[in-house]
Parts: C-alpha cells; structure tokens; sequence
C-alpha cells in the first residue's frame, strides 16, 4: 500500500514547482501550500509547500457521523519553509467513521532542506492511507501503533537508503472513536483534553529540556545549567533513521464528554503563546474560531524568528 509512497511525494515536487494547488491521487486528500507570512514569496518556500490532508470539504468540518466538529490552523511564520503537515481524516464517511473513528494528527518534520517537509507530509499520507483500511478490526490504541510502527518503518528505510542521517519528524495523533480517545505521541508536539474551560495536557515531550529540568530537581546539575542548556530544545525521541526511543500513549481509551475539545499542536504554538492566553482562546466552543484566535495571537506576537506553527483542534 505505502512502499511507493515517496516516489509519489518526488511527483508532487515536480508538480508543485509549476502550480500552487494540486490534488493527490486520493480524492479524500487535498494537498496545499500555507504561505501566510512576509516570507511567502521566498522561491524555496513556494517550491515545497505545507502538506495537509482533510476531507472532502475542508471548510465544512463538521460531522454528524461523528458528533465531531474541527477547526485547523497551520503557517509558515517567519521560516523560509513550511515543515509542518496535519492531518484530519474524512469527517463525511460514515462507513470509517462508524468503523474506525476520527483520526487527527500534527507532524513537525526537522532537518532542514526538503527533508523535513518531505518527512512531515509522508507520515500524514501513510498514517492516513493505513487509517482508511476499514477491514482490519483494531482498536484504537493498537490501530494507533500499528500506523506508527508501518509509517515509522517505511522512514527509516528511506533516510537510511537515502543517507539522509539529520531528518526526521515529531508525531502527535489521536483517534476519536465512540465518543473515547486514544492518543500516541513521538517527540515534542503537544495534545491537550480541554473541559470546562480548563486545560490538561496529556503527553509528555521528548526533548531534552524534560532530562535537564529533572536532573536539576534531583540536585545533579543548577537549575541555571538546565535553563541554560545548548541543546536545550534537542529531540529525544522522533521518527526518522534510528529506532524510536519513547512513545507516549495511552494504553486505555479516555471517555470524553459533550464539549470537550481535544487539540493538538507543534511547538511553535505552545513555545510563543503563554499557559493562559491558550487557556483563554480554549474557552471558545466553537473550533474553527479558537483556531483562528491562536493563529491571531501569534501573528501579534511578531516574533522576528517565529517557527512554523499549526493546531488542530476537535470538540464533541
């Protein structure tokens, strides 16, 4: 099913250098550049474009299959290239919905060059060409492992071949199935189960800020020396050319109830905006609107050096 899956990405570079929009072999899948900053106009950046998939209609997302509505937001920011890719499967199909769920998933690619844009985007086309095979009865949590390990695999082999060794991508993804939730993540993006206003988040991030900030708690090193760390940001863990060191995931599914909203989001969300200006835009009910707030606040922020940002955001 995905063994010719880069093959398929190296197609659409060539297409993307001559048309901003095109549409993949999948109906269900819409593949588009997000060039919403001062830096939209760079050459390389119009030449590797944001991929993200969602269903056939993406600007009515909401479903009554699943009880599901969905708001997203993803841009370049300041960066000449945009590495982020997202992902909301198809809200519309009764047939998955009522089989499998609701798949939604965020993947920052690292690396620099095309790499991580390429890497970012594959994990998205694999995770959900794998997600549509309603014939494979899974649960959620196992269905959730299984995509990882087939998409994680696939990578490896390729940057392996390729010689690619600094490239690679976070993943964070969820499966809304039955009004439950089943997560996993890999690296350093965020997911969040927002209620009554307030916010938990319910995975750990894999960077080495978490071994430092615990070292220094133990008394090993100053808590100066841990903030002040060079690799700091470094990933402990993320999909690329070596095993996986650590995947956060839930190993039951968590019962969600009426107006609760699951979101997700790279770093360059959470690492610009504060605890209570997400905590403040998370009160809106309604998906589309929180998105476009935290896309707003962000923007404002005018941060000269601003990462790649994108959220998807779900609520019951």
């Amino acid at each position: 099913m995905i063994k010719d899956i880069f093959s398929k990405i190296k197609s659409k570079e060539s297409v993307a250098k001559k048309s901003k929009h095109f549409t993949s072999d999948s109906e269900d899948l819409v593949t588009t550049p997000i060039l919403q900053s001062p830096n939209a106009d760079n050459e390389y950046a119009s030449q590797i474009p944001m991929t993200y998939f969602a269903s056939k209609s993406p600007a009515d997302l909401s479903s009554t299959f699943s009880g599901l509505k969905a708001g997203y937001i993803t841009n370049i920011g300041a960066r000449p290239q945009q590495q982020d890719s997202l992902l909301i499967s198809d809200l519309n199909n009764e047939v998955l919905c009522s089989s499998n769920g609701v798949l939604a998933l965020v993947a920052d690619g690292m690396g620099g060059l095309a790499n991580g844009a390429k890497i970012s985007a594959s994990i998205a086309d694999m995770m959900n060409q794998l997600f549509s095979d309603t014939s494979t009865a899974l649960s959620p949590q196992n269905r959730l492992l299984f995509m990882t390990y087939e998409a994680a695999n696939s990578i490896r082999n390729y940057l392996i071949k390729e010689q690619a060794d600094m490239s690679g991508s976070t993943l964070a993804a969820v499966i809304i199935y039955q009004n439950k939730l089943s997560f996993l993540s890999i690296g350093d993006s965020r997911i969040y189960l927002v209620r009554n206003g307030l916010y938990l988040q319910l995975n750990r991030e894999h960077s080495y800020s978490v071994e430092l900030d615990e070292a220094a708690a133990r008394g090993e090193i100053f808590y100066e020396e841990a903030a002040n760390h060079p690799k700091r940001n470094a990933l402990t863990s993320y999909i690329g050319n070596i095993p996986i060191e650590h995947i956060d995931r839930s190993t039951r599914p968590i019962k969600l109830v009426k107006g609760d909203s699951i979101v997700i989001m790279s770093d360059g969300v959470y690492g610009t905006l504060s605890d209570e200006t997400l905590e403040r835009i998370f009160v809106k009910d309604n998906p589309a609107a929180a998105a476009k707030a935290i896309e707003k606040e962000i923007l404002a922020a005018a941060y000269p050096n601003q990462d790649n940002f994108t959220a998807v955001i779900l609520s019951l």
